[in-house]
């Protein structure tokens, strides 16, 4: 018995080492590649993700986690909404446009819309 509890242990112990360098696998090729971390946030549990700059602004709504993060991931290849874009779980986000977002000029806001446009042209 005192062998299996050993044996036991000494699987834990290998599959944590497994897993934390995995885990630095996936920091270093994500670092390597420049591809950004998009931070989710839950506000409720109703399974809706929007789409956030900076804390205050929701651009879009009413997408799937899988949805909002790709969109989220391909927004925040811009340089200025990189660093700037969550994807939260609301139910009821209040919507801002993206022109009304303080800090994007006129030129980022047509950037990001075709960003948004060519992502819906893929469905």
């Amino acid at each position: 018995m005192h062998r299996k509890t050993f044996q036991s242990l000494y699987k834990v112990f290998y599959s944590t080492l497994c897993i934390m360098f995995a885990r630095k696998i996936v920091r270093k090729i994500t670092s390597m590649f420049d591809i950004p971390a998009i931070p989710v946030y839950h506000e409720d549990s109703s399974g809706w993700f929007a789409i956030r700059v900076d804390g205050k602004y929701y651009w879009w709504d009413g997408f799937s986690r899988v949805n909002a993060m790709d969109l989220a991931q391909r927004l925040s290849t811009h340089q200025a909404a990189k660093g700037h874009i969550e994807v939260v779980e609301a139910d009821e986000p209040e919507i801002t446009l993206i022109q009304d977002t303080p800090g994007f000029s006129r030129d980022d806001v047509y950037d990001l819309e075709k960003i948004y446009e060519e992502w819906t042209d893929e469905d």
